[in-house]
């Protein structure tokens, strides 16, 4: 599948220097599954500071913890929890609200499972696979309909969209992603597979700071290196890395 729409980012200060990480998800044709993968390229950008927020200083091969907020609609105005939906869940939930502003404003905020390491490149990992009822699968459908996106944050930065089209990109800011889109032809598509891309600036030597957030979201139907191997042969709890390489990511 095409994908509709690439992602965003916001930024602060800093001097050449940056990277970016993708995540993949994936879905087969009798039922949905979810799984995700990760990669990193050079870019750069100018940046402003946040005032009130602190931002952090990563080591090289430091975890840097992407978090989940509702996903929104600007047809519905009616936010919805993250979890609420059948998307992969960490072993250990939690609220991970970044400074009392959050709390204020009535996010939830709430950490995820994705592992990103500062100046780490990798891609096609697998992240889950979760099974969707036609119950989950129906909520899914209704999010898009609704055009409700994901609000993903990394270091108090906003994950927004690149909006492609033939004639020109745009990139918007605070806006998330969509979970998916319907063809033409009336059928739903899940974006099960995601790119993320993080900006960072080198700060000193050894240490380093995100600068920037951009998610570019795919539909893929993935299929295993081994011919043998099938989302029907693995486990929904099997800990990342241990699933089979993907052929669709090669």
């Amino acid at each position: 599948c095409e994908p509709l729409h690439r992602a965003a980012e916001r930024r602060r200060p800093w001097r050449p220097a940056p990277s970016s990480f993708g995540v993949s998800f994936s879905v087969s044709p009798t039922m949905w599954r979810i799984g995700v993968t990760l990669l990193l390229w050079a870019l750069h950008a100018d940046a402003f500071y946040l005032p009130g927020v602190a931002p952090l200083d990563f080591g090289p091969g430091a975890r840097v913890q992407l978090k989940v907020n509702k996903l929104s609609s600007h047809r519905t105005q009616l936010p919805i929890d993250y979890y609420d939906l059948p998307f992969c869940k960490p072993k250990k939930l939690h609220q991970a609200n970044e400074n009392l502003g959050e709390f204020l404003t009535g996010d939830r905020i709430e950490n995820s499972p994705y592992m990103v390491y500062m100046i780490r490149d990798e891609s096609c990992k697998v992240l889950c696979k979760t099974v969707i009822s036609s119950k989950g699968a129906q909520k899914l459908e209704d999010a898009i309909v609704e055009e409700y996106r994901h609000n993903w944050i990394v270091d108090n930065l906003p994950a927004a969209s690149i909006v492609d089209s033939e004639t020109f990109i745009t990139t918007s800011y605070n806006e998330g992603f969509p979970v998916g889109y319907e063809a033409e032809d009336g059928k739903f598509f899940l974006y099960n597979h995601v790119v993320l891309k993080l900006e960072y600036h080198t700060v000193e030597d050894g240490l380093f700071r995100v600068v920037g957030f951009k998610v570019e979201p795919f539909s893929v139907q993935h299929e295993f290196l081994n011919p043998d191997q099938s989302w029907d042969t693995i486990g929904t709890d099997d800990e990342e890395g241990s699933y089979p390489p993907l052929k669709t990511c090669n």
